[in-house]
């Protein structure tokens, strides 16, 4: 296929990005719009020969970008292929083919597939539309549809956000270099670590192949065997002498995995690199130390160690080299328990010899606490220590693993702060906030809901909703409109009724309501923001 000028419509900048490096990849030119009223302008002041558009965006979706393609004269005839992961059910296809659009193809799609829908929409472009957009009728519709799918899809966010957050901040701040390629070996996404170790910026290695690194020390055959390995499926695990963009040479240890799609084609390479440079520099004086150790070290960042027992002395034997990486101390300084003890955090001593007899008299103990870096600051350990015993059970030695997980207690503090932020916004919000359980007992409600309806939070929660705060008269009616909502079934979740204070007094209040889903997609409840119209 010649190369073409392809116009890619979609409003999250990550599939821009990559939309950008396969298309690019392939000797296409790219051209960007984040909406269809950008894609419009952008038709109008440069000549495309292919529209990727993606359907749900702000301001004009795909649906009338490709309506308004297909009513022009001037563009009538030019390709359009939609391209999305949200609209993706067979009436939601239909649609988009009848509007006028080429093709349509799911998210996310390889390269190949790519390709290969773009040339065969270049064969017959233009598509004549056979449904009629009536942005009274059609648009209200799909638009109905939308609300529905915007609100299941944001409640399947919260839930994922979380996951995919730690996710995030565990390939973002891993402690060694992991890129992404795809089938052809070209990278997709590095993390910042990868910039550390190789010199290269993201936006100067994606779109580019690992060669960019070759220090041209292995042979043309290790290579071959390499790419032979992982293109049969295989997990490639080797050391790779690799030169830096200022030009010195490092040293890597790399784990190559493929990954597959359903069908088991390989779709993509993940790449993890650990930098050893210093390891290979240091490894001749500390080989006999160290060399019961190095299968371990090769892919773990965990800090190794060992304690002899004498009595009642406790002597460091052997620690393996990534305590500096972690703490920032050589191996020579740390094989002494003065050091063992001085590096603990004052508030956690009497909790870490604690651990030690437990170990001692259980076998094994796992505990948290911190350990002083050089510099100062202090790093969270997840220390999990393991009695070893001698001949006629005598105890020999304690050996133990640390984890850093200053990360994942930050992380903790954060989540822990921005719940405490968050619930204090809703209690001071001059609005009612709710949450009910699926029996209509009530979970949550801030302080002006309190206020509003003069109780006491210790009466309010565990109460039936009805019993305490309906009015009589509309309670079956209520109830009603709460077993549908709580169904998922219910056209309009927004309405007004009265409620009863503690007073007996009534107040009118207007409902904005929503579903609370449980991980496995379980309707559990129902959240609700209220205005006081009275």
């Amino acid at each position: 296929m010649k190369p073409l000028t392809i116009l890619i419509v979609d409003d999250l900048p990550i599939n821009l990005k990559l939309l950008r490096a396969q298309l690019e990849g392939e000797g296409h030119t790219v051209v960007e719009a984040h909406n269809g009223v950008e894609a419009l302008a952008v038709l109008d002041g440069q000549k495309v020969d292919v529209i990727v558009s993606d359907i749900l965006m702000p301001i004009m979706d795909g649906y009338r970008l490709c309506h308004e393609v297909r009513k022009s004269k001037r563009f009538r005839r030019l390709p359009f292929i939609a391209y999305t992961s949200t609209y993706v059910s067979p009436s939601d296809e239909k649609l988009s083919l009848d509007l006028g659009a080429d093709r349509y193809l799911r998210k996310p799609a390889t390269v190949d597939e790519l390709s290969r829908t773009i040339e065969e929409a270049q064969v017959s472009p233009g598509r004549r539309p056979t449904a009629v957009f009536d942005q009274t009728d059609v648009l209200k519709e799909y638009n109905a549809g939308l609300v529905a799918k915007l609100e299941k899809k944001n409640v399947e966010l919260s839930d994922a956000v979380s996951q995919l957050g730690l996710q995030t901040i565990a390939l973002e701040t891993a402690a060694e270099a992991i890129m992404i390629t795809d089938a052809e070996g070209v990278m997709l996404w590095v993390n910042p670590s990868f910039t550390t170790t190789t010199g290269y910026a993201a936006e100067e290695a994606i779109g580019k192949t690992p060669r960019i690194l070759k220090s041209d020390t292995h042979t043309e055959a290790f290579y071959r065997t390499f790419w032979k390995t992982i293109q049969a499926g295989e997990t490639w695990r080797s050391e790779f002498v690799n030169r830096h963009k200022d030009g010195h040479i490092y040293y890597g240890e790399h784990t190559v995995t493929p990954v597959r799609d359903a069908a088991g084609t390989v779709t993509h390479f993940v790449g993890i690199m650990h930098d050893v440079t210093e390891r290979k520099q240091a490894e001749v004086r500390l080989r006999e130390t160290h060399a019961q150790l190095r299968e371990l070290l090769d892919h773990s960042p965990a800090v190794l160690y060992a304690l002899s027992l004498e009595g009642d002395t406790i002597t460091p034997r052997l620690v393996s080299e990534n305590i500096h990486r972690m703490l920032g101390f050589q191996v020579q300084e740390t094989l002494n328990f003065d050091w063992w003890h001085g590096q603990l955090h004052p508030d956690d001593r009497e909790r870490v010899e604690a651990s030690i007899q437990e170990t001692l008299a259980q076998g094994v103990c796992r505990t948290e606490y911190r350990m002083r870096h050089k510099d100062g600051g202090y790093r969270w350990v997840d220390d999990a220590s393991r009695l070893v015993r001698a001949e006629k059970g005598r105890p020999a030695e304690l050996v133990g693993v640390w984890i850093d997980i200053t990360e994942r207690k930050l992380a903790q503090d954060e989540l822990r702060e921005s719940e405490r932020r968050f619930r204090e916004m809703l209690d001071n919000l001059e609005l009612v906030s709710m949450m009910l359980d699926r029996e209509a007992r009530v979970i949550y409600c801030n302080d002006y809901f309190l206020r509003l309806t003069g109780w006491q939070r210790e009466e309010v929660i565990g109460a039936d909703w009805f019993e305490l705060f309906t009015p009589p008269e509309i309670v079956d009616e209520m109830r009603k409109a709460f077993a549908t909502l709580i169904s998922d079934k219910a056209e309009v979740r927004h309405g007004t009724n009265e409620i009863l204070t503690r007073s007996g007094q009534k107040r009118l209040l207007q409902w904005n309501n929503s579903l609370i889903y449980s991980a496995s997609g379980e309707v559990i409840g129902t959240a609700s923001i209220a205005e006081d119209v009275t």
